[in-house]
Order: C-alpha cells, then structure tokens, then sequence
C-alpha cells in the first residue's frame, strides 16, 4: 500500500464525534437575487392582507336586517290596520267568569259587541274590563243591550280610540272574502279568514224569546270567544258582528248547521241597534203585524187563520191589517226576498227599519198577489 496519509506509517484517523456541528462552507447571495426575493415577499403579503382586509370589509358591510311590510290589499296588511279596533271583553261575576270579543265603534269609548257577552253584568259587585290590541286594559260600563238582537253596547272612559270603518252588508254577495277577529277560548288578536257561504241564514237569538235574525254565514273559523268580534270585507270595512253558539233552524232532515259553520249579525241591523241603545240605552225593531203557522208544510209563511192562544192572525189595524193582507194569505216574497217557511220572515222583517216600506208578494186561494207595507215598531227585550 503506498504510504499516504492514512497509510502505514502515517497519522491516525480522527473519532467522527456524532454531536459535532456540521461545518457549511458560507456563499454570498447575490445583491440582485436577495431583492427579487424582496420584492416577492411583499407582492405575497401584500396580496394575503388585501384578499383578509375584504372578508373583513365585506362582513363588516353587511346589511341590518329589516322587517318588510306586507303588501297592500293582503290579509296581513288588512289585519295590522284593523286590529287596535278589536277588543276583548271580560266580565266577572258572583257566577263566574265570562270572555268575549268587541269593536271600537267610535273615538270616544263606545264599543260594540253582543248582549250575550255581558249577560253576567248586571249582577251585582260584577266587572266588566276592556282589552286593548296593545295590552292595556281598562274598566267599561254597560250603555244598553238588546237580547232579541243579541247586540250591546259598552263605554270606556277613553279617548283616541280607533274606530272601525263600516261597509255595507246589503252589498254583501256569497263568495266575498272576510276575515274575523276576535278572542276564542280567551286567544286575543285571533284573525281567520275565509269566504261568505250564504246570506239571509235564519239564526235563532235567543231561547227567551222567537226571534231570528237574517244572519251571514261564513266558513271562516268562529268559536267560543269571537263573540261580538268584528267581521271584516276584504277592504278591511265592517260587514258583520260574529256570533258564536248560533244554532240554525231545524227542519225535517235533522239540523241544517253543522260544526265550523260561522255566522254574523249584518252590519246594517247591528249598527241601527247600537246606535239606539248609544243615543237612549234602549232599541226597537220592525214588525208587520202578523201571526205566521210554523207548521205550515207548504212553501212560504202562511198567516194563521184564527187566534191561537190570544195571538191574532192580523194585529188590528197593524201595518198589515192597513196593507190588506188577511188570515191565510200565504207570503212568498217580502223585498223581492223568496219566503220559504215563517222563520224566514220572521228573520228578513228584523233586517228592516221601523217605518220602512217594503213589497209583499202573497198568495190567497190560489191568487197571486202584491202589495206595500209600511213596517211598524216593537221594542227589543233587553
């Protein structure tokens, strides 16, 4: 082996220590090269900062949520603009504790609703409390009510109250949209909808009495509580005064209501009722002066031909004594409204003003026959 280094003879090999640094030899970066890097490192950062600056700005610029209004003519809209003139009635008494609904009918405290409502407060020691759409509530008197109209009339001491606007029933055709409010089970600022079923429905009022109104029927949900709540066209006009528990006529089929049958007092009979019972605490209605047979099986409302338990079958000289008509005359139209059995007149008269004329289409003996009726004026049960 050649002598070298490490050969024989020359010096021995250092230990490799396993821990000792590794010696790099050093080289100079290029001044060029070192700002290229530079200048990439800054076109880098620079882009990252605009891109985390823009999430930034955009989330930073996000929109306040805002709550849109409904759209005019919607039953949303007309519900916000009718419902601080709906109210709930409270009354407590010695008897219990009765709920129902109402409606402002002018600026200075009178609220209408129905008799049947209040009903408990003429007890004594009993309160009658009046609900507001904002919650407030305050102490009501009873101005007047009328039973055989189911319609009354309370007063708060309260001023700037909303009105409703009113429409007008007798425009009223099947197929309208209306929308209810009210307070069923004690549920205030409750809004259902729905359509005009039928018009001139015969609902008996009361059991104290045989009195019917001409009643609007609706398949808008009605219940416990409604009572006395507005009724409402699709403009957001008063077209009726909700009437739950209202039981229609029965006849030889079984009861011709049904469960979900919705009915209303026209606006026309319930407004002339609430203005009288506002104006002198009492109201009266129209009557022609006749004593029907219910049961007559023949199509129309037959005066009865003689006096049945001190009823005579034409009051004398009533408004139909003075119009002609006689016991057995048979009324099949009354307005150009067809009469199909005496509930129907007995109801459609009620629709009517004391001391309005109306046609009256009869049948005597076979004989077609018309004539006008001045209507004349009975005081209401109370």
């Amino acid at each position: 082996m050649p002598p070298g280094p490490y050969g024989p003879g020359g010096p021995a090999p250092m230990p490799v220590d396993p821990f000792a640094p590794v010696q790099r030899q050093k080289r100079r970066v290029p001044v060029a090269v070192f700002f290229v890097v530079v200048l990439l490192t800054a076109l880098i950062c620079g882009a990252a900062g605009g891109a985390t600056g823009g999430v930034l700005a955009t989330r930073g610029a996000e929109p306040t949520p805002t709550t849109s209004e409904p759209a005019k003519g919607s039953v949303a809209e007309i519900a916000k603009r009718v419902m601080p003139s709906a109210v709930k009635i409270t009354v407590t008494a010695a008897a219990g504790r009765s709920l129902g609904s109402g409606f402002v009918m002018s600026d200075d405290g009178y609220i209408m609703t129905n008799a049947h409502v209040v009903d408990g407060a003429t007890e004594s020691g009993a309160e009658v409390k009046v609900q507001f759409h904002n919650g407030e509530v305050v102490d009501a008197t009873v101005r007047g009510k009328s039973s055989s109209a189911d319609i009354a009339v309370v007063k708060v001491e309260k001023t700037g109250l909303k009105p409703v606007t009113y429409g007008n029933s007798a425009k009223v055709v099947v197929g309208d949209s209306v929308i209810a409010i009210g307070s069923p089970l004690g549920l205030e600022q409750t809004t259902t909808t729905g359509i005009v079923s039928a018009l001139n429905r015969p609902v008996h009022i009361t059991e104290r009495s045989n009195s019917y109104v001409a009643a609007i029927q609706t398949d808008a949900a009605i219940n416990p509580g409604n009572s006395g709540g507005p009724l409402f066209d699709e403009r957001g006009r008063l077209i009726g005064v909700n009437y739950a528990g209202a039981s229609v006529r029965k006849s030889t089929e079984g009861p011709s209501g049904s469960i979900g049958l919705g009915f209303a007092i026209p606006e026309k009979t319930a407004r002339r009722t609430a203005k009288q019972l506002v104006d002198s605490g009492k109201s009266t209605h129209a009557v022609m002066g006749t004593t029907t047979d219910n049961r007559y099986e023949g199509n129309g409302a037959k005066i009865i031909e003689q006096a049945v338990d001190g009823q005579e079958p034409v009051q004398e000289g009533g408004p139909a004594d003075k119009a002609g008509l006689q016991p057995g005359d048979v009324i099949t139209k009354f307005n150009g409204l067809p009469i199909h059995t005496a509930v129907d007149m007995i109801a459609v008269i009620r629709a009517h003003a004391p001391n309005e004329v109306v046609t009256v289409e009869y049948d005597r003996s076979g004989t077609k026959a018309t004539t006008k009726v001045t209507l004349g004026e009975e005081d209401d049960e109370a």
